[in-house]
């Protein structure tokens, strides 16, 4: 009997795996997706200082770019020696890094997921030598500073003049460049940059720099291809070609205007570690605005309602006809959107060394009346070891304990699906993780950190029972983002199919929360006040 439960189990499970995968590509519906968990590898750390060979040299810097970087292997002392000759003949101080090897216990825990068709052996310890001096540079400069660094191979020659050379280029070239070149790459020259008015040598726009032997980065760009290629799928080189290949041109998303921040006053100004209160709200859902301030006073919390991207805004519709109409609708890229301008403000607003902790929330959930207390009850384990820590678990399974709270039965675990973005603290260097890696929206914004979260390259924790839910879409509170046609038949085969993976997978089911804040909220009072201090954008309803 036993036997034939388990078989029945397997053969439904098959089923309904087909039907919903089925479905999920064939309409438009948010796809769900279940995490594999990746193994994990040795990670890449900064250089120890201690590794560094340091050359003397009265010459400080190549341009504005300084220290100097060389990868050399420690077993071809014929190239660090011609690489110190070098050095000295231009008397430039540098240090020399040691490259990874093929044997690196780094290369070899990353073998086994090496894609041996695009990338060889030899290739990814190239990554990592490089990967290893970005970090280095990242931790070395603060934010702000933005500053620029060389890093060069053990294989190079340079002009005697070099140093000069790169001193006469103008001040521009350094303002709006990621990379530059020391070498063009055997590429067509692009767009003119800029000339040396007192050596005959020019600076282009690089359209195909297919080379890694000697380049000036600034600290932002070594940031930028820390996230953006911390899984090497191919040579360093072409990685880095494929980042920098022409897309169309598109309306860039600014970070928040302080003029537009709609600011709810309140005693409390964080919850747990996390402050500001970010609020994601529509101009044109006044009804949710007034839920959200209501909620807010409620708790006595202080936030900063913050405008949503419409469907109709020109930074969406820019990106509308490069949109994967398949996978992302354009409702989800206008949540994407609105998402990444906060985490643009919260980049802008907190300095590298802080990586403080803020709160973003959509407009449409309740929150547990104690809220606050709660999340202050968790130890600081947990808010140093996460990147993303979700209020509501979003129906996902819980993963492992990761704390318990002392004084309420509130747990934190590892979020194993979380499939949602409602109610989540972020740090700030999450943000700016997701900034880079998520610059090209492919999907909806959920699935998408749930690919981040399956491949380890973040770190989400999940609030079990939640803190906060979103409230049912109904006629008087209709989605902003999936507008569903509930009592079709398609959407009611989706739905089935979804609460048997629930059920398959035994995630808890919440109907309602504990103790609700919005219950006790004061409706009237806050539409008063929205009415009162609404201005600007918020007041053309």
């Amino acid at each position: 009997m036993l036997f034939i439960q388990q078989y029945y189990k397997t053969i439904c499970l098959i089923f309904f795996t087909f039907v919903f995968l089925l479905i999920n590509y064939s309409y438009d519906f948010k796809k769900y997706y279940l995490l594999h968990p990746f193994q994990p590898i040795q990670s890449i750390p900064p250089l120890d200082q201690s590794l560094l060979f340091h050359i003397n040299g009265s010459i400080k810097s190549i341009g504005k770019a300084s220290p100097i970087y060389i990868i050399n292997l420690p077993s071809r002392p014929d190239r660090r020696t011609e690489s110190i000759a070098l050095m000295q003949t231009l008397n430039l101080e540098a240090f020399i890094v040691p490259a990874y090897s093929v044997h690196s216990t780094e290369i070899l825990s990353r073998n086994k997921y090496r894609n041996k068709l695009l990338l060889k052996l030899t290739e990814l310890a190239c990554w990592a030598s490089h990967m290893r001096v970005w970090l280095t540079i990242a931790n070395n400069t603060p934010c702000q500073n933005n500053a620029w660094s060389i890093i060069v191979e053990d294989d190079i020659d340079l002009e005697i003049d070099t140093p000069q050379i790169m001193q006469s280029f103008t001040q521009t070239m350094w303002n709006e460049a990621d990379l530059i070149y020391l070498g063009h790459c055997a590429n067509t020259p692009g767009k003119l940059i800029d000339q040396s008015s007192q050596h005959n040598y020019r600076v282009h726009q690089a359209l195909h720099p297919s080379c890694t032997h000697a380049y000036a980065i600034r600290s932002d760009a070594a940031r930028k291809l820390i996230y953006l290629l911390s899984k090497p799928s191919r040579a360093i080189d072409d990685s880095i070609y494929y980042l920098l290949h022409p897309f169309p041109p598109i309306q860039s998303i600014p970070p928040l205007d302080q003029s537009l921040l709609f600011h709810i006053n309140g005693s409390i100004k964080s919850i747990g570690k996390a402050s500001p209160i970010y609020i994601i709200n529509l101009p044109s859902r006044p009804d949710r605005r007034t839920e959200s301030i209501a909620l807010m006073q409620t708790l006595n919390l202080e936030a900063f309602i913050v405008p949503a991207y419409s469907i109709h805004s020109t930074e969406i519709l820019s990106r509308n006809k490069y949109r994967n109409k398949l996978l992302l609708k354009l409702t989800e890229l206008a949540c994407w959107a609105s998402h990444m301008r906060v985490w643009l403000t919260i980049a802008n607003n907190t300095p590298c060394q802080n990586n403080a902790w803020s709160i973003i929330v959509e407009d449409d959930i309740d929150l547990e009346i104690d809220t606050p207390q709660i999340m202050q009850s968790f130890s600081q384990a947990m808010w140093n070891e996460a990147d993303l820590i979700y209020l509501g678990h979003c129906a996902n399974t819980p993963g492992k304990l990761i704390d318990q709270s002392s004084k309420h039965n509130y747990r934190v675990h590892q979020a194993l699906h979380p499939s949602c973005t409602h109610a989540y603290a972020i740090r700030s260097d999450a943000a700016r993780k997701l900034i880079y890696l998520l610059s090209k929206p492919s999907r909806a914004i959920d699935d998408s950190i749930v690919k981040l979260v399956d491949n380890h390259q973040l770190v989400a924790y999940s609030i079990h029972p939640p803190l906060a839910m979103q409230q049912p879409v109904s006629k008087n509170n209709p989605s902003d983002v999936n507008q569903i046609d509930r009592q079709s038949f398609i959407y009611r085969i989706q739905f089935s199919i979804y609460k048997f993976t629930q059920w398959l997978y035994s995630v808890p089911s919440y109907e309602k929360l504990n103790k609700s804040a919005l219950q006790k909220a004061n409706l009237t009072k806050a539409i008063s006040w929205r009415k009162m201090y609404e201005k600007g954008i918020w007041k053309n309803i």
